[in-house]
């Protein structure tokens, strides 16, 4: 066994990164590691913060190898140890083109959802982006709105998706939206703070929106920083976000304009969102243990099942049994 002080703070952060798609038993490679890399002050608060660079990762990496605490599949890496289950990089390949096929799907759906009037950016979220992803699952993304206009853009989208059959419901679920996640323009800080949100926060994939209201996103949620060491990264320059357009914000303009002189200002907004948090309040699921659900005028968040909780649990297992070095345990952000 390896003494504590064999190890520093980046391999260390390695370490911890890699027990993290262990979870799922999902290799990472160099980039990935590199991108999302555990802040080592989550592992130990008295080690020093700095700049790590990608050949410092690379570096840390061999030298793990040849002492056999990770491994090294075809430019993968995993943790190689006899408690843990190992994570094999063909399992990871197969699952990396159908999570591509999944995004292309979302893609070619936003292409129509970014017309609509009140919504100011669509990220792609959930298991989805890590590429944790099976034939029946689901396609989550957090949407943007107008500050405002919070509950009028949520009704929206979700009537249109509901007619259209796109819309994720308890019968149907392969590939089609799940709407469980609106913030607004004007308070786009998601005060949610743990190891598992900032994970998902920094891999976001923006589909669309205006470049401003990306990187206030960016702005407001620097506390991801504090779980990934470069967390807050440039979502706007993903090859994949849908391009906003003149004509685009034209048409979107107006329509606003007409609904809010049919809905007589801030009335039609106050009706629908009274009608909405009604019959969120009457769903059992509402009420769930182990789940979140957030209803105000700034956010909605409807995870009544919300994996957070256990991935950590079992994150915080993977390095005890690693048994390598002391650790802060993580914890969730607060679930019900």
């Amino acid at each position: 066994m390896l003494k504590n002080r064999q190890l520093n703070s980046i391999d260390k952060a390695i370490i911890s990164t890699l027990a993290y798609g262990q979870v799922k038993r999902w290799p990472m490679t160099l980039w990935e590691i590199f991108r999302y890399l555990t802040n080592p002050q989550r592992i130990n608060e008295q080690m020093p913060v700095k700049k790590i660079k990608l050949y410092e990762i690379q570096k840390g990496i061999k030298r793990l190898i040849e002492i056999g605490i990770i491994k090294d599949e075809e430019g993968f890496y995993s943790l190689k140890h006899k408690k843990l289950k190992s994570a094999p990089f063909l399992r990871r390949n197969s699952k990396d083109k159908l999570a591509d096929s999944k995004i292309k799907k979302a893609i070619k759906i936003t292409k129509y959802l970014q017309f609509f009037p009140f919504i100011r950016g669509i990220f792609l979220s959930g298991s989805l982006i890590f590429g944790w992803v099976d034939e029946e699952s689901d396609i989550d993304i957090l949407i943007v709105a107008q500050s405002n206009h919070l509950w009028t853009a949520r009704f929206l989208v979700s009537a249109l998706l509901t007619i259209t059959r796109l819309k994720r419901s308890k019968q149907h679920i392969k590939d089609r939206l799940c709407l469980n996640h609106f913030i607004t323009n004007g308070a786009p800080e998601i005060s949610l703070y743990s190891l598992y949100n900032a994970e998902t926060y920094a891999r976001l994939i923006p589909l669309c929106g205006e470049k401003t209201v990306l990187e206030n996103f960016l702005k407001a949620n620097l506390w991801i920083n504090d779980y990934i060491l470069q967390g807050s990264g440039k979502y706007y320059e993903d090859l994949r976000q849908i391009p906003d357009g003149q004509p685009k914000k034209l048409f979107k303009s107006l329509l606003e304009m007409f609904l809010n002189i049919i809905g007589a200002g801030q009335i039609l907004e106050k009706l629908l969102c009274q009608w909405q948090i009604k019959r969120i309040k009457k769903d059992p699921l509402t009420y769930k243990k182990g789940g979140r659900v957030v209803v105000d005028m700034k956010q909605i968040e409807f995870h009544p099942d919300s994996p957070e909780g256990e991935h950590l649990r079992r994150y915080n297992s993977h390095l005890a049994s690693l048994g390598l070095f002391n650790f802060n345990r993580e914890r969730d952000s607060g679930l019900a």
